[in-house]
C-alpha cells in the first residue's frame, strides 16, 4: 500500500511493485515531468468482461507511460535530440514488456494500426476539470467495429471547458517566456556537452547522450543529473555548456525581446535557435478534439454519435490552434538588448504587412 500525496492510499498488485522497484522506474525520480491518468469501467459495464488481467495491463501502462523520457522530459525528446540527430525517427515509447505488449502500448500511445485519437486520452486532466464526474459518465460503445470510450452528451460543455483550461495552462505556465528561456539555455548546454559526456552501457561500451537512446542500460543512467554533472565538471571541453548552466543558476537568463502571434505557421525544424515557436492548441493541432469524440444519450446508452460544434454553442472558438513566436537575445547588456528589441519591432511590422 502506497500513500500518494494526490490520491491517498493506493493498494498495488505485487507485479506493479516489482516494476516500481526496477532501476528504470526509479530513474523517474530524477526526471522532471507531469502526467498520470486512470479509468474504471469494470463494475459499470460487466458485459465488457474486463478481468483482472485487463486491469493489470491498464495499471502497468499508467506506471510505464513516461519511462522513455530523457533528461528534463519533453525538452530532451522534442528539442535536444532533434538538434543533434535531425533525421532520427526515435520515439520515447518503445517499451519492451511481457505479454499483452500491444494492449499496453495502445493504452499508452493509442491504436497501433490507426491514426484515430483515443477518447480516453481526454478524460484525466484534473486542473479546473471534474475528472471524477467525467469518469462516472464514461461508457464503452462500439463504433465501426471498434470499442470507444464515450461520454454522456450533456457533458460536452465540461469537455470544452477542459480543453480550454488545457490551452490556458500552456499559455500561462508551460509556455511562459521565462520557462522557455531556460529551456532554450538547457537545450543549448546539452547540445554543446553531447560529445564530451559518455555513459557506460551494454558490454561496457561508452555512449554519448544522443547515442544512449539506442541502448537501454546506458539510457537508464541518463537523467536530469546530467545538469549537475556539467555544472560541477572541470573538463575544459564542457566550459561552454557549464557557463550556460551557471547563468541559469544566477538567473542570468536569455531575454525575450518580443513576441507575436503569427498567421502563417513556421517550420519548427528550420527556425533560428534564438526563436521559440509555440503551438497553442486544444490538444490536436488545428483540429477540434471534440470532433473526434463520441457521445451517448440517456435514452440510448449503447449507441455512439458525434456532436457538431454548431449544436453546442455559438460562443465556441472558430479556430483551435495558433502559433506564438518568442524571440530571445542571448546577450544581456542594455545596448544589445535595446538593439535586439528594435530589430524585432522592424521584423514584426514587416510580418504584419
Amino acid at each position: 500500500v502506497f500513500n500518494d500525496p494526490i490520491h491517498g492510499h493506493i493498494a498495488l498488485h505485487p507485479l506493479l511493485v516489482r516494476i516500481i522497484d526496477t532501476p528504470q522506474f526509479q530513474r523517474l525520480r530524477s526526471i522532471k515531468q507531469l502526467g498520470g491518468t486512470y479509468f474504471v469501467l469494470k463494475n459499470r459495464q460487466p458485459e465488457l468482461n474486463i478481468d483482472d488481467r485487463d486491469i493489470l495491463c491498464v495499471q502497468i501502462a499508467g506506471l510505464c507511460h513516461d519511462l522513455g523520457h530523457g533528461p528534463f522530459s519533453h525538452l530532451f525528446d522534442g528539442m535536444v535530440i532533434p538538434k543533434i540527430l535531425p533525421n532520427s525517427k526515435w520515439k520515447d515509447y518503445d517499451l519492451v514488456l511481457p505479454p499483452d505488449l500491444e494492449f499496453i502500448k495502445e493504452l499508452i500511445n493509442g491504436p497501433l494500426d490507426s491514426q484515430t485519437p483515443v477518447d480516453c486520452y481526454h478524460l484525466g486532466i484534473q486542473n479546473n476539470f471534474d475528472y471524477e464526474r467525467s469518469l462516472k459518465f464514461a461508457r464503452v460503445c462500439v463504433v465501426e467495429g471498434r470499442k470507444h470510450i464515450c461520454t454522456r452528451d450533456k457533458e460536452i460543455d465540461n469537455l470544452y471547458n477542459m480543453f480550454h483550461t488545457r490551452n490556458g495552462l500552456h499559455r500561462r505556465a508551460y509556455q511562459h517566456k521565462v520557462s522557455n528561456a531556460i529551456e532554450l539555455m538547457i537545450t543549448e548546454a546539452l547540445v554543446k556537452a553531447n560529445d564530451y559526456i559518455e555513459i557506460q552501457g551494454s558490454g561496457g561500451k561508452m555512449f554519448k547522450m544522443s547515442e544512449a537512446i539506442e541502448d537501454m542500460e546506458a539510457y537508464s543512467k541518463l537523467t536530469d543529473n546530467v545538469f549537475d554533472e556539467i555544472l560541477n565538471s572541470t573538463d575544459p571541453n564542457l566550459a561552454g555548456a557549464r557557463e550556460i548552466l551557471e547563468d541559469i543558476h544566477r538567473r542570468n537568463l536569455y531575454k525575450c525581446v518580443g513576441l507575436m502571434y503569427i498567421e502563417n505557421q513556421l517550420n519548427k525544424k528550420t527556425k533560428d535557435e534564438r526563436q521559440k515557436v509555440v503551438d497553442m492548441t486544444y490538444g490536436m493541432k488545428d483540429k477540434n478534439p471534440i470532433d473526434c469524440m463520441h457521445f451517448y444519450s440517456k435514452d440510448n446508452p449503447n449507441k455512439a454519435f458525434k456532436i457538431p460544434k454548431d449544436r453546442v454553442s455559438q460562443l465556441l472558438p472558430e479556430k483551435f490552434s495558433e502559433q506564438l513566436i518568442q524571440v530571445y537575445c542571448t546577450k544581456r547588456d542594455e545596448q544589445t538588448l535595446k538593439k535586439a528589441k528594435e530589430c524585432f519591432e522592424e521584423w514584426r511590422k514587416l510580418q504584419q504587412r
